[in-house]
């Protein structure tokens, strides 16, 4: 199941409805965006609308475990599942998003989130807010992974200052399944070789090969 944040972030954006209503896309929808089996004049309960949304929500978070090969955090994998919610698993499995996050170009995929802005061919202000919303969803924690470089690979224990870095990147590398070891600040071998994982090379002043 996705995390609290990204299924406030549905919940919020869908918004509950009891009496069925035809969306932009033209489809009847009920509850927060159920549209299986929904026609004119159909009502729902809120336990029912939960109940729905949950078998929705997984339903998108299999299309989004089957097609993307990334390592994920769970914020990623949040922003990433609402947005198949939304546009459907066909168009995600066509999209240059996925593309991309399966090249593991995280911030190239990010700003793609922004590309799906449009209801019956028209830019919608809701569905804009949404995707800006998932977008920033996704990029939490990516700062750090962008700026890796700024942590250097070290045989001794470094500084303070590089140290309060060097956690969130390994904090970062763990929640992706890149790093098992202990979140100490210390940027040794382990973190390089998450970085080489993440992006194909290693910390800067690896022997290994980092990026000077």
């Amino acid at each position: 199941m996705i995390n609290d944040a990204a299924l406030r972030l549905v919940k919020e954006f869908e918004g509950l409805n009891e009496v069925a209503y035809l969306c932009p896309a033209r489809r009847w929808t009920i509850g927060y965006g159920h549209t299986r089996g929904v026609r004119s004049g159909h009502r729902c309960t809120e336990r029912e609308a939960e109940d729905w949304l949950v078998e929705d929500l997984l339903e998108a978070e299999g299309v989004v475990k089957y097609l993307v090969t990334a390592p994920l955090t769970e914020n990623q994998y949040g922003a990433l599942v609402s947005l198949v919610f939304n546009i459907g698993g066909g168009n995600f499995r066509s999209s240059t998003l996925l593309r991309m996050l399966n090249g593991c170009d995280y911030a190239g995929a990010a700003d793609q989130f922004l590309k799906w802005t449009k209801g019956g061919g028209v830019e919608l202000p809701g569905l804009k807010r949404r995707r800006e919303a998932e977008r920033a969803l996704f990029l939490e924690g990516m700062q750090v992974a962008v700026e890796y470089p700024l942590v250097q690979y070290a045989s001794k224990r470094p500084d303070a200052k590089c140290q309060a870095y060097a956690k969130k990147l390994q904090i970062f590398l763990r929640d992706m399944g890149l790093y098992s070891g202990e979140v100490d600040g210390w940027p040794g071998e382990m973190t390089s070789m998450g970085v080489y994982k993440l992006t194909g090379h290693y910390l800067a002043g690896d022997g290994r090969g980092g990026l000077g």
